[in-house]
């Protein structure tokens, strides 16, 4: 048991990025790999804090496997629901600010997973379910605004750890 808890978080960070690539052509059963592969991004550092089993490595491959998953996501959930040009704007600068608060806090992973950002991650996912329906703008709006605001305080919390240098 203790090699599995040593070893799973990163087995599950590697089966999102497996997963990531067949959802790229998965037509049937999207939702559920979509939904499985959510999970494996919640386990994988839960389990890794709960058990002590927390590495610079495993955090690189995580940060890696959500890259590779948002990633496929957006190219296979957006290009369905036409959306306003002032949502692509919201999100344009949320992007923008969790963009720049990732490059700043690069050295501080920990800080990067505020609850407002778990917030904004757990909004996001839940978009993907929306897709191509009426509520998605209004939901892909909300996401956007929690993610600038997310984005926001991360900016504070990189402003106060560089004054106090």
């Amino acid at each position: 048991m203790k090699h599995t808890k040593r070893f799973l978080p990163n087995a599950l960070s590697l089966l999102r990025l497996l997963g990531s690539l067949m959802l790229l052509c998965a037509e049937r059963g999207f939702l559920p790999l979509y939904g499985l592969l959510g999970l494996t991004d919640v386990l994988d550092g839960y389990l890794a804090r709960r058990w002590h089993t927390e590495s610079r490595s495993g955090a690189a491959l995580d940060s890696v496997a959500d890259l590779l998953f948002l990633a496929v996501c957006l190219y296979r959930l957006l290009p369905g629901p036409v959306l306003p040009r002032w949502l692509w704007v919201l999100a344009a600068a949320a992007a923008l600010l969790q963009g720049s608060a990732f490059v700043l806090l690069r050295g501080c992973p920990e800080r990067r997973h505020s609850r407002l950002n778990r917030l904004t991650g757990l909004c996001l996912f839940a978009a993907g379910f929306f897709a191509g329906s009426r509520v998605f703008p209004v939901w892909a709006a909300v996401c956007s605004l929690l993610a600038i605001l997310a984005g926001g305080q991360l900016l504070r919390q990189y402003k106060k750890t560089a004054n106090t240098r």
